[in-house]
């Protein structure tokens, strides 16, 4: 398996993963809590074309194992999103792969201090534990979901997410 940044053409493949990861069965999946896709490949264009954004694939022979995206959000801060994995590849370590080529990405490309992520820690406890595992720090700072129609999609009332943090040491 190899890394690589996304391109254009890359948009819907990464919209069909994080849609899989997010939406169909494996521990990562939120279809108890929202309805429908998380998002699309127009959205996923958008972000590629933020200059201040990559999306870090993980390519296996035959497709996209996972991807994330990294954005830079000040000079020595970027934030970790959309982490997905392809569901059959689930608990082979690939999501924990993908985070510490983004991370690298942000100490050593971006000189990055620190990064920063949100998760739906009250209804998916679970998530507040993967990423603990990986060093994050829950802050306790809440705020509501951001996704493109997060209202009307909601199965749950009162979803949000909470940020973590994790200091970036040099390597």
């Amino acid at each position: 398996m190899t890394f690589r940044i996304a391109t254009l053409r890359d948009a819907p493949a990464i919209a069909r993963v994080i849609n899989a990861a997010f939406g169909g069965p494996g521990w990562t999946s939120e279809a108890d809590l929202v309805h429908g896709d998380r998002t699309d490949a127009q959205e996923v264009s958008r972000m590629i074309c933020d200059p201040d954004l990559v999306f870090v694939l993980l390519e296996r022979p035959g497709g996209l194992a996972g991807c994330t995206y990294l954005k830079r959000t000040s000079a020595d801060e970027a934030y970790l999103g959309l982490l997905a994995v392809e569901p059959s590849l689930q608990g082979a370590g690939i999501g924990s792969r993908i985070i510490a080529e983004a991370e690298r990405i942000a100490r050593e490309e971006w000189r990055c201090t620190r990064i920063a992520l949100t998760t739906m820690t009250r209804h998916r406890p679970e998530m507040a534990i993967y990423y603990e595992r990986r060093g994050y720090a829950r802050t306790g700072r809440f705020e509501p979901l951001q996704r493109k129609d997060a209202d009307e999609k909601a199965k749950v009332a009162g979803l949000v997410r909470e940020w973590m943090i994790k200091s970036l040491q040099p390597a």
